[in-house]
């Protein structure tokens, strides 16, 4: 039975008593907001209570009149859905059909691949019987990654995992192993770039330049002659790099003004909680957010999707020669990072020059690095 929540009025001589009497009679019960009414009977509401009879009966047993004023709570509304059915229904059939639902896949995620694209992969198990709208209760995934890698000689690793009705599929590619060199095979030494020789050490085959020699990438540096050529080249490289920037740029000035559009996906079908096509008049920034829903561990075939624009208005920014060269030379150091260690800075100067409403940054970079290779 479900507990209620009433508020009474009681009229008689020594109404107050009544207090007393009602937690005796009715265990867990509690009594609030006791006042006094405009015709000397008192108002209390009664939290935990079986029903209205069987206030009325301790009162007209103590000789008092009850009135009921109103009656709320979780307990009262519960009492109002009793004999309705399909209310009761509705709910428990919703989840029969959303667990149905979940039970085919809507979306395929793939990751990890890098060589071989994610359509030839969904492609491919499209091939195996495995797309959206699949069935895939009873499904052995373990069979289905063992068809997909016969297929793909490049993948090293292939799995199917289920979450509900979205299917994440993880790849796996081979790393190539590392090229070893073959001391036994006679070749040359190379140049893999232009420079100018600064350190030559021979350990087999002889040298084709010396110390102080310009050489040009492809370059034979030391003969094999039968053999293979082994030896140190270092040479100063120089290396040079162009960037720019324009004087004047266009900016993002947002007004403030945003808008939020929603819309419900099931399965393949989108409906659109908002009227019209969904194009902007106004410039906007565009951020889409969805969120699947689940029941208890199983992702259903539900997406809540909205669509947030933030209006902006395009404004034509200037810059100095002086910030435009600080922002390039910038990018520039934040580069350095990237080359490698065995390359040696000797020296870096820049040159700025300036072509129309352009400002161009030329980088010159003396390095010292190691140019030989097997040929």
């Amino acid at each position: 039975m479900y507990a209620s929540n009433l508020k009474i009025n009681v009229a008689g001589r020594g109404a107050e008593r009544l207090l007393t009497v009602l937690p005796a009679a009715i265990p867990g019960i509690i009594i609030s907001g006791v006042t006094r009414g405009e015709d000397g009977g008192l108002c209390l509401t009664l939290r935990n209570v079986k029903n209205f009879r069987s206030v009325r009966k301790i009162c007209d047993k103590a000789g008092f009149q009850c009135e009921l004023l109103r009656e709320f709570g979780a307990g009262a509304h519960l009492k109002k859905l009793r004999g309705r059915y399909a209310l009761w229904l509705a709910p428990a059939i919703l989840i029969v059909v959303l667990y149905y639902a979940s039970c085919f896949v809507w979306q395929i995620d793939v990751s990890g691949n890098t060589s071989v694209s994610v359509g030839d992969i969904l492609g491919a198990l499209e091939s195996e019987g495995f797309e959206a709208g699949t069935y895939y209760p009873g499904l052995d995934t373990a069979v289905l990654s063992s068809k997909i890698l016969a297929k793909f000689p490049k993948l090293s690793f292939f799995a199917v995992n289920l979450h509900g009705s979205r299917a994440e599929v993880i790849v796996r590619e081979y790393t190539p192993a590392p090229k070893m060199t073959d001391e036994t095979t006679p070749c040359d030494i190379i140049a893999l770039t232009s420079g100018t020789v600064t350190k030559l050490r021979v350990f087999g085959g002889s040298p084709a330049v010396a110390v102080g020699d310009t050489v040009i990438q492809g370059q034979t540096l030391i003969y094999g002659q039968g053999i293979h050529a082994l030896g140190e080249i270092y040479a100063e490289v120089i290396r040079e790099k162009t960037l720019a920037m324009p004087l004047e740029y266009h900016s993002k000035n947002y007004s403030g003004g945003t808008s939020a559009r929603s819309y419900i996906k099931f399965g393949n079908l989108r409906l659109n909680l908002y009227f019209g096509t969904g194009n902007y008049s106004a410039d906007c920034d565009i951020i889409v957010k969805e969120d699947r829903l689940k029941l208890l561990s199983f992702e259903l075939p539900i997406v809540i999707g909205q669509i947030r624009a933030s209006e902006y208005k395009r404004q034509t920014q200037t810059l100095t020669a002086a910030k435009c060269i600080e922002t390039l030379q910038a990018k520039f150091e934040a580069e350095v990072s990237n080359i490698p260690e065995a390359v040696d800075i000797l020296e870096t100067t820049y040159k700025a020059t300036r072509k129309g409403n352009m400002i161009l940054l030329t980088q010159t970079m003396k390095t010292s690095q190691q140019i030989g290779a097997d040929a």
